[in-house]
């Protein structure tokens, strides 16, 4: 269809910035020390949509862990039901360990970082030359 018969037919015209293809694919929507089931139902360049057993509240930033090792950060971009939509926003280490921070409780972020001074307080801990 073109935008003048989408628009004639009275459908919002399909304003992605990429074609999506399907998929099913299991992973995981990880964030702190939850992790969910889900089933990523499409993809594009740019993200995909998944679809977990119910409806859920997820934060901003997350993890998606697939069964094959491979993790991805995605933003959740909106919630429909039981489908979310993530932008892909890269897989790195470092990407990995701010989406598993972001995803803390501020309790779990307090007791981390209290967790981290002591460890760097503790004698023979400091780099050695």
């Amino acid at each position: 269809m073109t935008e003048q018969t989408v628009a004639e037919a009275g459908l919002q015209p399909d304003k992605r910035r990429a074609l999506r293809s399907s998929s099913l694919r299991r992973a995981q929507i990880t964030f702190g020390a939850v992790a969910m089931d889900c089933v990523v139902v499409d993809t594009s360049s740019g993200g995909l949509r998944a679809r977990t057993a119910s409806p859920v509240t997820v934060p901003e930033w997350v993890t998606l862990r697939y069964p094959d090792g491979s993790m991805s950060r995605a933003r959740r971009r909106w919630v429909r039901g039981t489908q979310i939509g993530f932008e892909l926003t890269g897989s790195d280490s470092g990407d990995l360990l701010d989406a598993m921070i972001a995803g803390l409780t501020q309790d779990q972020r307090r007791a981390l970082i209290a967790r981290l001074e002591a460890s760097l307080a503790s004698p023979g801990t400091a780099a050695r030359e």
